[in-house]
């Protein structure tokens, strides 16, 4: 991916309010400064959220938890750097992705250590052949 296309991407009115979002700035702020109502900005947050888990399934990375500003905003850093990785035009792949209920430590790293074994790929010799599943 190209430096203009991840510069694009950033400047999306969608990012922008994602990101204002992660890094603290009040939801009615947002609201104001983009002219937008409070359930547009937050329809917007939780589908930037749905491309994010979506990204991160596919991946097999750990699982973004919470689905409030506040719990979401724990996780921030790894939210910010996908954000100029995806295709907001695109709908995510896995979006109707539930995911079990995980604690959190209070620098937002999970506390659940099976969450993360989860996620973790099969050993090779483990998996199934193709033509026997």
């Amino acid at each position: 991916m190209t430096d203009a296309v991840s510069a694009a991407r950033l400047n999306d009115e969608r990012a922008l309010i994602f990101t204002n979002l992660m890094n603290g700035v009040p939801l009615w702020q947002v609201c104001r400064d983009f002219r937008k109502s409070e359930p547009d900005v937050m329809h917007i947050f939780r589908f930037i959220l749905r491309k994010i888990r979506s990204r991160r399934l596919e991946r097999m990375e750990p699982p973004i938890v919470g689905n409030t500003i506040d719990e979401v905003r724990r996780q921030r850093i790894a939210c910010l750097t996908i954000l100029p990785k995806l295709n907001l035009d695109k709908d995510p792949r896995y979006k109707d992705v539930l995911h079990e209920p995980v604690d959190l430590k209070n620098d937002g790293t999970v506390r659940n250590a099976d969450v993360l074994q989860q996620m973790k790929p099969t050993p090779e010799h483990m998996r199934m052949p193709p033509g026997l599943k």
